[in-house]
């Protein structure tokens, strides 16, 4: 069956402008046989062409659409889907000027407008990468040991598909590069597992998933956290595989935030740079004795 979809075709005139938009229409190349012949005319196979559309997935698009404020991930042109023709709009803004969704416009998150950005989005359209639509550190970890209940420091982020799907968690990986020395600090898990060090001695955090296109890494340091006041930096890369597992070869389905001493991007010249701040917080005060019994 030669069939497919036609995500989105834009034909245009001469001097650029949009004549017509074509989306989400199937093709269907035609019916009836296809024969093969060998010289002499000996017929190799002959097979059925079929109209039927075979079933498969299709990018989510909003069925009332209220533009940029809807926050669709990859959309740019606040048409509420993120499809190819968001590459030509971003393309179009940063040469001709003029505007765009702002929760779109810096999807590599290094706080600029850049090729880099059009370029994660070519990756995010070929399923290759994710978005991040939210990240955060949700609990700052205090000075008291592993044995304090609640002085784990925990970070999340939250994925999103190039289908405006939550992350399922099945064929993504997030490491945390977590600033801390391994040599001095011994970290204690309570969500997530140590992915070995940094190329300048961090913590590497395998993040948990937690559902909801949330991941997440909750830990504690055995020996106790530094000094109230000091900051822990947190830097993330966000590893992909395609429906067979397969991603070790594929730099493409490799993204790294700002900057991690992870392999293979210290390879290429990355370095640390955070995009999460943690705050080692004073232990919270000691509970009031309970009172006396009653005579």
């Amino acid at each position: 069956t030669l069939s497919g979809t036609i995500v989105d075709f834009v034909t245009l005139e001469s001097e650029g402008a949009a004549l017509t938009r074509t989306r989400e229409v199937p093709i269907i190349a035609g019916a009836g046989k296809l024969s093969a012949s060998a010289p002499g005319g000996r017929r190799l196979f002959q097979s059925e062409l079929l109209t039927s559309r075979p079933a498969g997935r299709q990018r989510r698009q909003l069925q009332s659409c209220a533009g940029c404020a809807e926050e669709v991930a990859g959309d740019v042109d606040g048409d509420c889907a993120f499809t190819s023709f968001d590459l030509a709009a971003y393309d179009a803004v940063n040469l001709d000027g003029g505007s765009t969704c702002a929760h779109s416009s810096d999807p590599n998150l290094d706080g600029r407008s850049s090729a880099r950005d059009v370029y994660y989005l070519l990756t995010a359209l070929a399923g290759k990468s994710r978005f991040v639509t939210s990240r955060a550190v949700t609990h700052h970890p205090f000075n008291g040991g592993a044995l304090d209940i609640g002085g784990a420091l925990i970070a999340q982020v939250t994925l999103t598909t190039d289908a405006n799907e939550l992350d399922d968690g099945s064929r993504t990986n997030v490491i945390f590069e977590i600033e801390l020395p391994a040599g001095n600090y011994t970290p204690i898990f309570e969500s997530g597992s140590l992915n070995g060090t940094s190329v300048t001695g961090h913590w590497l955090a395998r993040a948990a998933y937690k559902g909801a296109g949330v991941f997440e890494v909750a830990v504690k340091a055995a020996e106790g956290w530094p000094a109230p006041g000091t900051t822990i930096g947190i830097a993330m890369a966000v590893l992909t595989a395609d429906e067979l597992g397969g991603s070790l070869a594929d730099k493409q389905r490799k993204a790294v935030f700002l900057g991690a001493g992870i392999s293979p991007f210290s390879d290429y010249g990355s370095t640390f740079e955070p995009m999460l701040i943690a705050i080692v917080a004073a232990a919270p005060p000691s509970p009031p004795p309970s009172p006396p019994p009653s005579p």
